[in-house]
Parts: C-alpha cells; sequence; structure tokens
C-alpha cells in the first residue's frame, strides 16, 4: 500500500531487489491509477468579425432615436440595453459550444507540442505530394 494526502493506493507487482551496488534496494510496483474525470463546460460566443459596422451603426441609431425621449434615465438605459443586444444578436448571433476540459499534463512542454506541429505540418505536405524525400522527413 503507498500512502498519499487522498486516498491509499493498492499496489500491484511489486518487486524487491538487491543490485549489490549499495546498501539500498530496488523497489519496482505497478499501480492501478483512475483516469480523472474530464469536465465539459457551455462556453457561449460571438463572432464579432462577422458584423457589418455601417450596417450595425445605421440600425442601433434608428432603434435609438425610436425610444420615448421623455423616459426616465433608468427605462433609457434598459431599452438602450435591449436594443443594443438585439442589434447584436441580428448581426453577430450567439453561438453555444460545449467544451470539454483536460487536465493539465506537465511533462507536456512547449517543444513537444511544436515538434508535433511539425510533424503534422511534414505529414500533409507528403499526402498531397506522395514524394519519397517528403516522406523521409
Amino acid at each position: 500500500m503507498v500512502i498519499t494526502r487522498d486516498e491509499p493506493l493498492k499496489v500491484k507487482n511489486m518487486n524487491i531487489s538487491d543490485k549489490a551496488l549499495s546498501d539500498h534496494f530496488v523497489i519496482t510496483f505497478s499501480l492501478d491509477l483512475p483516469k480523472p474525470s474530464q469536465k465539459r463546460r457551455t462556453r457561449t460566443t460571438r463572432d464579432m468579425r462577422l458584423i457589418d459596422k455601417q450596417n450595425f451603426k445605421e440600425m442601433l441609431s434608428a432603434k435609438l432615436s425610436s425610444s420615448p425621449p421623455d423616459a426616465d434615465a433608468e427605462t433609457q438605459a434598459e431599452l438602450y440595453i435591449s436594443n443594443s443586444e438585439e442589434a447584436l444578436n441580428h448581426h453577430a448571433p450567439a453561438r453555444t459550444r460545449n467544451i470539454t476540459t483536460r487536465p493539465s499534463v506537465p511533462w507536456y512542454t512547449l517543444e513537444i507540442k511544436q515538434a508535433k506541429q511539425k510533424r503534422r505540418t511534414a505529414e500533409r505536405k507528403w499526402n498531397k505530394s506522395k514524394l519519397t524525400l517528403d516522406k523521409q522527413i
């Protein structure tokens, strides 16, 4: 049994060997660790690049000019917010997506990420050309 902060872990295939190199023994074993669960979150985003600025400006000014001028400040603010949201929803509708968050892994470094990107780029190039040189790269 291995004692940890959370809970004891079951040890499998424990092997104690004396390599006769020092007064210490080498202990090897396997642990049956549960895979961490992946959490899903919902994200709502808008693609603001889709907005035609001129049309958005015209629509917003038309909506704001139609509000009653004699309303109090709170009503004016509520109308401004609702009209702005309506114009925004028309030009850049909100999209909801489910995102899976994965636990961070300390061994996955920037160097490894860049190497994988380089490999994928080379694979795509080889898939297009089918040249032996591209395959070797």
